[in-house]
This record gives C-alpha cells, sequence and structure tokens, in this order.
C-alpha cells in the first residue's frame, strides 16, 4: 500500500493530539508528538499484519491504529506525573503559593519568614 497524502495526516493528526496532552500536562509537545507518532507507527503496522489475510480494508487498519495509537499516548500522559515546573507555575499563577525572592521555594503567601532559607521576607507595604 502506497502512502498517500491522507496517511500523512491521520498521522499528523493523531501526533498532534497527544503532543497537546502532553503539553497541557506540562512535558513538551515535541515529546509528546514523537510519542504519538512512534505509537501510531507501530500500532498501524500491526493492524495490517493482523487484517493481512482477513481480507478487511487498508483503510480500517489506518484509522484504528491511529486511534488507538493516540488513545494510547493520551492516556501514558495522564498516568504521568505532572511537571514539577507546571504544577509550580500553575501555584504561584493562582495565588495559593509565592516564591521567596532570596532562594526562589515556593512559600505561601501569608509567610513573614522563609521555611527554607530563614530570612525574613519584605511585607507587601515595603514593596510600595
Amino acid at each position: 500500500m502506497i502512502l498517500q497524502y491522507w496517511d500523512v495526516i491521520l498521522y499528523a493528526v493523531g501526533s498532534a493530539i497527544v503532543g497537546w496532552v502532553w503539553a497541557a500536562r506540562g512535558h513538551g509537545f515535541w515529546r509528546g508528538a514523537g510519542v504519538g507518532l512512534g505509537l501510531n507507527i507501530v500500532l498501524i503496522t500491526s493492524c495490517m499484519v493482523v487484517n493481512l489475510g482477513s481480507g478487511v480494508g487498508g483503510g480500517l487498519s489506518w484509522g484504528l491504529g491511529v486511534a488507538i495509537g493516540t488513545s494510547i499516548g493520551c492516556i501514558i500522559s495522564l498516568a504521568r506525573r505532572r511537571s514539577r515546573v507546571a504544577a509550580e507555575k500553575a501555584e504561584v499563577m493562582s495565588g495559593s503559593m509565592r516564591k521567596c525572592p532570596f532562594c526562589a521555594e515556593l512559600i505561601r503567601p501569608e509567610a513573614k519568614v522563609c521555611r527554607f532559607c530563614g530570612r525574613d521576607l519584605p511585607t507587601e507595604e515595603s514593596k510600595s
């Protein structure tokens, strides 16, 4: 079977979906897209081998392979822990934590002394 343009589009869309899910979890778009592409290639090949003797059309093999590969890639991303950097950024953006200006560790916004470095933290009044 010759690779046609819609086959390449299936690969790209399936890999991009996995990449977007990985990026949302803080793991990086291109790493996720690479995982998605690898899974899609492996699963499309295996679906074609399984369907070779059954007389099922090649289009079903491609669609099934991309659907399974994309699903597995998204599940792997959801099973992985969220990136520490992304988790810290989300906590700072939400206002539930702030970074110590001296040691850059996450502390509560109402803290007067950093629990990591022991330094007195500047108050909001002294900043203005």
